[in-house]
C-alpha cells in the first residue's frame, strides 16, 4: 500500500491518494499503452450520397483508460480539434463527385491514438448548365 500527492507548477499541492490493498492480490498501478478501437460508419452505411452533410455512427472502446475525444477529417491530413467522444456527428463532406472517405481519429484519456474510416461515393448536386449551339445547315 502507497500514498501520493502532486504539486503542479504554480505550487499547489493535491490532496493524498491512496493506491494498492493487498500486494499480493490487487495491481496498485496500471499503465494503458494500447490505443483505443473504433470504427465509423458513414449515413447508416449507405450505398453512395448526393448529399455533402451526413450522420456519422461512431464507436469508440477502450477498457483501460476509457475513450476521451475523437478528431475527424476529409484528407488524413487535417484535422478538426480534439472534441469530447460522441456516438453521432453531422460532417461534411468535401466537394465534388468522388469516392468520399471520413477519417477519424480517437484519443484514450492516457493519450493513444488509434484511427479509422469508412468511404462511399458520392455526387455532388450542384447544378451545372448545359451549352448547346445548333449551327444552320447548308
Amino acid at each position: 500500500h502507497w500514498r501520493a500527492r502532486v504539486r503542479d507548477a504554480s505550487g499547489q499541492v493535491s490532496g493524498w491518494a491512496s493506491f494498492g490493498g493487498n500486494a499480493e492480490t490487487s495491481r496498485d498501478v496500471a499503465v494503458d499503452t494500447a490505443p483505443p478501437s473504433g470504427s465509423v460508419t458513414i449515413d447508416g452505411g449507405a450505398a453512395w450520397s448526393d448529399t455533402p452533410t451526413v450522420s456519422l455512427k461512431l464507436t469508440c472502446l477502450d477498457t483501460q483508460s476509457g475513450c476521451g475525444a475523437m478528431q475527424l477529417s476529409n484528407d488524413n491530413v487535417t484535422f478538426t480539434p480534439p472534441e469530447p467522444f460522441a456516438a453521432t456527428r453531422t460532417w461534411t463532406l468535401a466537394g465534388g463527385d468522388a469516392t468520399k472517405t471520413v477519417y477519424v481519429r480517437y484519443l484514450d484519456r492516457a493519450g493513444n491514438v488509434s484511427a479509422c474510416s469508412d468511404a462511399f461515393p458520392y455526387e455532388d448536386p450542384t447544378p451545372y448548365t448545359e451549352l448547346r449551339v445548333e449551327l444552320p445547315l447548308p
